[in-house]
């Protein structure tokens, strides 16, 4: 091996000693240098000489060709004239990171001192140059024993980017001789991902702690963190490349995990929260499906809450993507609802299925089905998500159901379930506010059961109840007669009844009709059902009927069908009439008030 260059060469002595004297050489030169006789004694040294008497080890006092045998061989230059040049390797100690290394020279020098001849000896430091070398011999030998020993995976790609070596315990399931000689294509989860996988561990740069998905072998996905470095040749070319990664499956499917947990909580919680917002069952619901479709990244998502016998109940609460049209029609939730899973169990929590853009949730409050969900168009983990917030969205259309239920309740009357006074006087207050551009806005019939005390008296209250709900029926039914509009009836109290018929599209006049019309086929078809009851107690209808106009106050429209229904009964009952322009100037005190007296007053018990 050739010796770097210091200050002054060993030929550069040579040609030099006879010019330069010794220890004016031995002055300039700065490595560790002595001038010795052939016996080996110390004539002059330069400040590093102690240096290479440590390292030759001659206690002071002692000759140093009695020391070993590279010194007698370094002397003897002396002796035969000829230069020699010595390599002395000092073994590292625990305290040092590698061997002391020192090219030494020995160089004849002639002193006039004696027939013999001097020795010079210079020594130059190779430490470093010497255990690079030694370690880029070793290293592959080394890196194979790291390999083995390192619970990691490591390889070697060679120049046609295959495994050219792969650490005995394998990876993912793969043992060395399913991967050597093979490219790291082959562990791509996808074909198009190959590329990428070749490009990681031939790398021709350095990579650090990079991520990267590959295929177990068994099928799986495995995660690892690779740092790959690249090989090059004598000349600089690339060759190779060598790399360790770990197996980070678990971690990675733990934070997954975690990850999952936290948005499925975030689901629910924003369910929650959307759900405490909102006062009306319906936006409640609606509410809940505005947060599907975000936590979804679904197009549109529809909550139907189901009544007793399963069938939907409309309209769906829904909420639609701004990205879609505001007129996507709701699907055929009956049709999508035959499609789902059959289960013999009946005490299922919920059923999630597809069907074809629709992703389908079926949830149970205590064992029957009480809502329908449907998303459109879902991303994502959407089927674990759902089953996750499945019981959570059946308790918030639980909650809708039970407050719709308190709201009907207080808006109805228990007997016949038509409206109670409140629920109606504010149904009508809100139709004359919602109309005050037309002519006539509705028309309010206020309507009395002539001699129904007579009948509880005779046959009891259970038979007046029972005529009581006979009259709310045909209430019904005539307004199922009725053009589409905002109609209402209700049971205002005894046996008072109300019906207002709100507008409907029809002309001023043809409204007025429409009442009219409802009227008499009231009254023709409770003398029907009163027949029954003979003519001792003949019940009957009395019934007037007052047009709303364009901006009159509920209170004067009240009491002017008040006025009315009072006038029917004065002459003869078992009729109808409607109220004539005279009775909105001309209208007085009643001296004996009927339904309408007090409009936030207490009702009579009725009249006979």
């Amino acid at each position: 091996m050739s010796t770097a260059q210091s200050d002054v060469s060993s030929s550069e002595l040579i040609d030099d000693v006879a010019s330069i004297a010794p220890r004016e050489l031995l002055r300039r030169f700065r490595g560790p240098g002595l001038l010795l006789t052939q016996d080996g004694a110390v004539l002059a040294n330069n400040e590093a000489g102690d240096e290479l008497i440590r390292l030759m080890g001659m206690p002071q006092g002692r000759p140093l060709d009695q020391i070993s045998e590279t010194a007698s061989s370094l002397l003897n230059v002396g002796r035969t004239g000829v230069p020699l040049s010595k390599r002395i390797v000092v073994p590292a100690t625990a305290m040092d990171e590698g061997n002391l290394i020192y090219d030494i020279t020995a160089l004849p020098v002639d002193l006039s001192l004696s027939a013999s001849q001097c020795v010079l000896l210079f020594a130059r430091n190779v430490s470093l140059e010497g255990n690079l070398v030694e370690a880029l011999v070793s290293s592959r030998a080394l890196y194979r024993d790291l390999a083995d020993c390192s619970g990691d995976f490591v390889w070697e790609v060679d120049a046609s980017s295959k495994f050219s070596f792969v650490s005995p315990q394998g990876i993912v399931g793969y043992l060395p001789l399913a991967l050597n000689g093979a490219s790291p294509a082959g562990l791509a989860m996808d074909p198009h991902e190959a590329n990428h996988l070749v490009a990681l561990f031939a790398a021709r740069e350095p990579t650090t702690e990079t991520e990267v998905w590959i295929r177990g072998e068994d099928g799986n996905a495995a995660c690892l963190i690779a740092s790959v470095r690249p090989l090059t040749d004598d000349r600089g070319e690339w060759c190779g490349a060598r790399g360790v990664a770990r197996d980070v499956t678990a971690e990675r499917r733990r934070a997954r995990e975690l990850d999952e947990q936290r948005d499925d909580d975030a689901l629910i919680s924003a369910i929650a929260r959307a759900i405490q917002q909102e006062m009306q069952p319906h936006d409640m619901l609606r509410a809940a499906a505005r947060v599907l479709v975000t936590s979804f990244q679904a197009a549109a998502a529809w909550i139907v809450p189901l009544q007793a016998d399963g069938t939907p109940l409309k309209p769906a609460a829904r909420h639609i993507d701004s990205t879609m049209a505001t007129d996507l029609p709701d699907p055929d939730f009956a049709t999508l609802m035959d499609t789902a899973i059959p289960s013999d169990e009946q005490a299922q929590a919920y059923q999630i299925w597809r069907e074809g853009p629709f992703l389908c949730l079926l949830t149970h409050h205590w064992d029957v089905m009480n809502g329908f969900v449907v998303l459109l168009d879902t991303a994502g983990r959407a089927e674990a998500m759902l089953a996750h917030a499945a019981d959570h969205l059946s308790n918030a259309i639980e909650h809708a159901r039970q407050l719709r239920e308190l709201d009907r309740l207080s808006r109805t009357d228990e007997l016949t379930g038509l409206l109670n006074r409140r629920a109606f006087i504010a149904g009508v207050s809100k139709s004359l506010h919602m109309y005050t551009g037309e002519d006539v806005v509705g028309n309010l019939m206020f309507i009395d059961m002539d001699n129904f005390k007579a009948v509880n008296d005779t046959y009891g209250h259970p038979v007046g109840d029972a005529l009581l709900t006979s009259l709310s029926s045909l209430m019904g039914d005539a307004m199922a007669d009725l053009p589409r509009g905002d109609h209402l009836a209700a049971r205002l109290g005894g046996d008072e009844f109300a019906m207002w018929i709100g507008s409907c599209g029809e002309a001023p006049g043809a409204l007025g009709a429409l009442a009219a019309l409802a009227a008499e086929r009231l009254v023709r078809a409770f003398n029907v059902v009163a027949a029954e009851y003979g003519e001792e107690v003949l019940p009957g209808l009395s019934i007037g009927i007052a047009s709303a106009k364009s901006g009159e106050k509920l209170q004067s429209l009240m009491a002017r069908a008040d006025h009315t229904l009072y006038e029917v009964k004065r002459s003869g009952k078992g009729t109808w009439k409607m109220a004539t322009e005279d009775h909105r100037l001309t209208l007085e005190p009643m001296a004996q008030p009927t339904i309408g007296d007090g409009i936030t007053g207490n009702l009579s018990e009725g009249t006979s």
